[in-house]
């Protein structure tokens, strides 16, 4: 890992095959190990690889993406099927393909990209792709590059769909082939990213409006939650008119206000104050106590809870209330710390999972998430 800047991949070639994720800048090294050990962990398991073998992945700090390459497009197509997006937790979209190519100064880009595309598995594996998009990362560097991937957009579209790359059809559940600059530009990535398996934000960056009436900026977090956990078909189950919630250090409202909208009655739990608005609907039960004192007397639906604590407590909270009985559904975050994140959060998970065997469980750092993890639990996704 270097301390910044673009990564250093002197040993790479345009046709290395990788695997790629974004990543929430300053979190590279977390996302990194999490993705090497995932990706040993099924090539071991599939034997493409031996178990001795040591993955690493290429990681800079505040670059917010990281690559991981492989030693062989047997390895690459072997994962393509394997490695699941939901499987990582500090992934905001993964991508496979090659590279880098190096750019350079060169005013033509569409051209030599082309050419790479057309030289490497893109070609020879006969996949086509509905569409061309260009990425970049979600930094500084990364918000350079808006205008310059709008206007290269177009020509790099025309020279992959002459390659036969990119059907005209468009047809829909093909693979999007993706062309990642970052270093400025400099630098490209050539990747896939398959619809199935993949962020519904084509780079991850959840785009969601503040609704006027939120009491905060926090309700974009369980909204994303939302998005990222279920898919439409359990939102509507789950979410559904007339289930009951409690919300743990409710105040002033910013996650009640996502229920409420839902038409969901909420008991919101804190010792702060609730927005007028939300109390106004008649909806929301303001219990002034302690989140980690308050039990409800009857069985909720839904638990949630954006504490101020440390993690592990918070993950020992949401624990008793699954081993109890208290709720059949669950989103929590978990505030980080600042070293030994990630083991941190596995930890936090543990023990939740333990609580009960039986429950569906998975986490993502959100896109509205900073220096935290987002956790769902679910006793039944759908009936």
């Amino acid at each position: 890992m270097t301390e910044s800047g673009a990564p250093v991949l002197k040993h790479l070639n345009p046709l290395t095959p990788l695997v790629m994720v974004y990543c929430r800048e300053g979190f590279e090294a977390d996302a990194g190990q999490e993705l090497a050990a995932k990706v040993s962990e099924i090539l071991s398991l599939t034997g493409i690889i031996g178990a001795k073998r040591q993955l690493q992945a290429v990681t800079t700090l505040n670059s917010a993406f990281v690559m991981l390459p492989l030693a062989s497009a047997e390895e690459l197509m072997g994962l393509r099927k394997k490695l699941r997006l939901s499987s990582l937790i500090f992934a905001r979209q993964l991508a496979f393909g090659f590279g880098p190519l190096n750019l350079g100064d060169a005013r033509d880009r569409a051209a030599p990209i082309a050419a790479a595309a057309l030289d490497t598995l893109f070609a020879t594996a006969g996949i086509q792709y509905n569409r061309m998009v260009v990425t970049y990362p979600d930094n500084n560097d990364g918000k350079e590059l808006t205008r310059f991937s709008k206007l290269v957009h177009p020509a790099l579209t025309k020279a992959l769909t002459k390659g036969g790359l990119i059907t005209k059809n468009g047809a829909r559940g093909l693979p999007i082939f993706n062309v990642f600059f970052y270093d400025r530009a400099k630098s490209a990535l050539l990747t896939w990213i398959d619809p199935n398996n993949s962020s519904q934000w084509i780079d991850g960056v959840a785009r969601l409006k503040l609704p006027p009436a939120a009491p905060s900026r926090s309700t974009l977090k369980l909204e994303e939650a939302f998005h990222v956990f279920m898919n439409k078909d359990q939102r509507d189950y789950l979410l559904r008119p007339g289930l009951t919630a409690v919300d743990l250090g409710a105040s002033p409202g910013g996650w009640t206000y996502q229920l409420i909208k839902r038409e969901m009655f909420v008991t919101a739990v804190d010792n702060g104050p609730m927005d007028n608005a939300l109390m106004a609907t008649g909806m929301v039960n303001h219990k002034e106590a302690d989140a980690f004192h308050y039990k409800p007397k009857t069985p909720v639906d839904w638990l949630i809870c954006d504490v101020v604590e440390q993690p592990s407590r918070v993950a020992k909270l949401a624990a008793e209330w699954i081993r109890e009985g208290h709720c059949r559904y669950v989103i929590l975050n978990l505030k980080l710390p600042m070293k030994q994140r990630r083991q941190e959060v596995l930890k936090c998970l543990e023990v939740i999972g333990a609580a009960n065997e039986n429950w569906h469980l998975a986490a993502r750092q959100l896109y509205h998430d900073r220096r935290e993890v987002t956790v769902f639990a679910a006793s039944r996704l759908a009936p």
